[in-house]
């Protein structure tokens, strides 16, 4: 393994003239406990040579990949990885895997920099890049579905792997009177209510911690479709400022049996058609 430096470069690219063809350049297959990723690319035509930098990480070995396969001479420094044929060998057009690289992780994402690859006449490609990577997984998506609907009431249940500290949640099929209890009462959040949204959160920081069980229990007086719905839901982590986690709905349940009257018509709060 050679050290890359500025001697190649001017070898490889700086005579050639600009192509129009654009090469997609990517990263995938990150593994934080080994501390390698997939460098892929996707070019509509053959590779004479490439350079490329990671940001976030110190590079330290690259090997494999179609680069390998091809007997190019791959040099690496903690920053650049530069690739190149002294037998005028290529790299396949296609979507493939350019090389694994190693490295040592500096940053709180790593990203692709400094893209130079060429044709195999010397001439200068278009490069793309790929989106950084994160190197924190990001949480499990937050769950809700609908219990135990009665003719006045229903429960929603919450699965959230981190703590939650504020929750709004838009609900159809019912005009809303009221909500309380579960684990958002229990953890001292203030819920209040429109005729179609419930909104919690807590005024002293308290959240809800990581859990599986009633979130809250929503009462209503009029209904007004034949399926009451979680229409959407907005649902914030305790980070300051709070960020939203992806939130899973789950399926629209129908109106206790006593409640529905038929002909579109549902029961009110007395039981009433």
């Amino acid at each position: 393994m050679y050290s890359a430096g500025k001697i190649f470069i001017p070898f490889i690219f700086v005579f050639g003239l600009i192509s129009a063809q654009t090469v997609f350049l990517d990263m995938e297959n990150l593994d934080l406990e080994n501390g390698t990723v997939d460098v892929t690319y996707d070019s509509p035509g053959p590779i004479g040579g490439f350079q490329f930098g990671i940001e976030g990480a110190n590079l330290t070995d690259a090997t494999g990949g179609e680069a390998e396969a091809a007997g190019f001479t791959v040099s690496i420094s903690p920053t650049v990885v530069l690739g190149f044929s002294m037998t005028g060998d290529t790299l396949p057009s296609g979507n493939h895997l350019l090389t694994n690289v190693e490295l040592d992780i500096t940053g709180d994402e790593i990203c692709l920099s400094g893209p130079v690859i060429s044709d195999p006449a010397g001439g200068m490609m278009d490069v793309e890049l790929g989106d950084c990577l994160p190197l924190v997984e990001p949480p499990e998506p937050v769950v809700l579905t609908l219990e135990n609907v009665t003719n006045t009431s229903f429960d929603i249940y919450m699965q959230n792997d981190q703590a939650v500290s504020g929750i709004q949640i838009d609900v159809s099929g019912v005009i809303l009177t009221g909500a309380g209890g579960g684990s958002a009462e229990d953890n001292g959040f203030t819920i209040s209510t429109s005729e179609t949204t419930i909104l919690g959160f807590s005024f002293e920081g308290n959240s809800i911690p990581a859990g599986d069980g009633l979130l809250v229990t929503a009462q209503f007086n009029e209904a007004t479709d034949s399926d009451i719905c979680l229409n959407a839901a907005v649902i914030s982590d305790t980070n300051l400022p709070p960020e939203e986690f992806i939130v899973e709905i789950g399926d629209c349940v129908a109106h206790a049996e006593e409640n529905d009257c038929g002909d579109g018509i549902y029961a009110d709060n007395c039981g009433l058609c």
